[in-house]
Parts: structure tokens; C-alpha cells; sequence
């Protein structure tokens, strides 16, 4: 039903602030092709769960707006509150149509004090992995990874599927980079402490809870740190030669490159009726801000009609 209802001319078209296409097909529920694309989906999603995999905080902000419209007494006859509607985008899960983005942190402030304390602090959870303990065919792959960021983040992800337990890439600057992974002892003992989400989400967990234990998100973009103090602070972006970059200007101390999280364990968790870790999953293609907007003035129509 998608792929006819996006087989004629779109309304619209530009290309996305992070690159990539975008074309936009209008289709009213009242139109044939509206009603085919909203049929469909209301009988996939009878048999099927949809999962919320970005945005969850605005679900549960939408949820909380109309239980307050609720308990303010502006319901409709049938009981229900006068918006209880979000928009979302839907995508299969299955088809190769959507990829996970790994998010990485960059840690601050710049300088040796703070790096040598964010060395101390991740040598207490995690150890560095030699040249010979890294598996043959990465073993290139890993020391070219030490001049392009892209390549060191492509490494990680390839050691943590290889090795099967947690492994960080930490870029200390250009030419400096460290593998590192929880012991083999200790990933056997126990790869998910304290109900930790499975695979590459719970390496955030277990760097969070323990390294990164200390460090807060930096309040703004431009890496200014909570208060305004000389505190030690954390930024994110999903581009590893972004994370360098600020590495290697001076802006921060280092960066430490994670292993993308598969879809399978986002179904996992949200199946099991948990959350992600903060900041674990950068979704791609990322619908753009403001591409859709929705009046609240205006009537919404159920479906199916009634």
C-alpha cells in the first residue's frame, strides 16, 4: 500500500540538513490511497506491537496531556479526552529500511588532569586489549583506525561482535587510540548486572554506572559545562570524526567510540516494558523536525471511521 501510494509525483522534495533525500507524498484519509495506507496499517497492527523506538518521551508527554485533560472534565461523549492523538512515523523493523546509529560521548574538559583521571577511572572497569588479543582480521583494520575516526568506529563494532562482551574505542588523539572491553572472567560471570538492557545497549549501561560515573551532560551544544563550572561534562554526537575532531582541537579530553546497538535488542527491550539507556540509539533516516506538523485546532479523524 506504502509503495503505491509513493509511485506518482510527491508533493514535495529537498534534500535532508544531515544529507540524503527526502520526498513527501499527501495523501487525506478520505482519499483511496489515504484509506488503503491507514487499512493496511490498522491490520498490521492488529496482529502486531509497535514499538516506540524514538520519542518515547513525547508518547508518554502526550499521555500525560490527555489524562489531564481527563481529570479538567473536557471529555467527549464517548469518554474519551479532546486530543488523544500524536503523530508518529511508522517503519518496519523488518527490510533493512531502518539502521541504528551508535551514539558516541565526548568527554570533557580538555586537559591533562582530566584526561588522567578518565584514564584511572576506565582502567577500573575495563582493560586494554594488546595487539595479539585483537582478532587477526581486524588487527589493520584497528591501526588504521588510529588516523580516521571512521575507521576506529567501524573496529569497535567489529571487535564487539568478535569478542561478544563490551569493547570501547577511546581516542585519545590522533595516532592514540585504546581498545578496551570488560575481562573475559567477568563478562562470563555475568554479561548483564543489575538487569542490564542486552548487547551493545548495556555497554552504556556499564560505562555509565562505572567510568563515566561523575561525568553530566553538558548543558548546551557548545560544550559548555552544568552551571557554567569547570565541571566535567559529556557531549554526544552519532559522527566519530566529530567526536575526534574535538578531541584533537583541544575542546575535550577524549572520546570513546561505542558499538552500535541492534534492532533486535531495542525489540527486545521494549517487549520486555523497559527503556533504552539515555542516549544509546541514533535512528536513521531521522524523519526532520517540522516536516509534519499537526494543528491541534483541528477535528482529527479516527480509523477506522467510528
Amino acid at each position: 500500500a506504502l509503495e503505491q501510494a509513493a509511485s506518482g509525483e510527491p508533493a514535495t522534495q529537498a534534500e535532508a540538513p544531515a544529507g540524503g533525500e527526502i520526498a513527501l507524498w499527501v495523501h487525506p484519509a478520505g482519499s483511496e490511497q489515504g484509506r488503503s495506507v491507514l487499512d493496511a496499517l490498522a491490520s498490521d497492527l492488529d496482529r502486531s506491537p509497535a514499538i516506540i523506538a524514538d520519542g518515547h518521551h513525547r508518547y508518554e508527554a502526550a499521555g500525560d496531556y490527555v489524562e489531564e485533560r481527563a481529570r479538567a472534565g473536557e471529555l467527549r461523549p464517548d469518554g474519551s479526552a479532546a486530543e488523544p492523538f500524536a503523530l508518529a512515523g511508522m517503519v518496519p523493523l523488518e527490510g533493512g529500511g531502518l539502521s541504528i546509529l551508535p551514539v558516541h560521548r565526548i568527554v570533557g574538559p580538555a586537559g591533562r588532569e582530566v584526561r588522567e583521571a578518565l584514564r584511572f577511572s576506565l582502567y577500573e572497569h575495563f582493560i586494554p586489549l594488546s595487539e595479539p588479543e585483537l582478532p587477526p582480521p581486524l588487527r589493520d583494520l584497528c591501526r588504521r583506525g588510529e588516523h580516521d575516526a571512521l575507521l576506529a568506529a567501524e573496529a569497535v563494532a567489529g571487535l564487539r561482535k568478535a569478542l561478544n562482551r563490551t569493547v570501547l574505542g577511546v581516542w585519545w588523539r590522533t595516532g592514540q587510540v585504546e581498545w578496551l572491553a570488560v575481562p573475559a572472567k567477568a563478562s562470563r560471570r555475568g554479561s548483564q548486572p543489575r538487569g542490564d538492557p542486552p548487547g551493545a545497549a548495556g555497554d552504556i549501561s556499564i560505562l555509565h554506572r562505572g567510568a563515566l560515573h561523575g561525568w553530566q551532560p553538558a548543558v548546551d551544544a557548545q560544550g559548555a559545562s552544568p552551571g557554567g563550572t569547570a565541571g566535567r561534562w559529556v557531549r554526544y554526537t552519532s559522527y566519530p570524526r566529530e567526536a575526534a575532531r574535538a578531541v584533537d582541537e583541544g575542546d575535550a579530553a577524549a572520546a570513546i567510540l561505542l558499538a552500535p546497538v541492534e534492532l533486535s535488542e531495542v525489540q527486545e527491550v521494549a517487549l520486555a516494558g523497559k527503556k533504552m539507556p539515555e542516549k544509546s540509539t541514533y535512528f536513521y533516516p531521522k524523519l526532520t523536525s517540522g516536516l509534519v506538523l499537526h494543528d491541534l485546532r483541528l477535528p482529527v479523524q479516527t480509523w477506522p471511521p467510528g
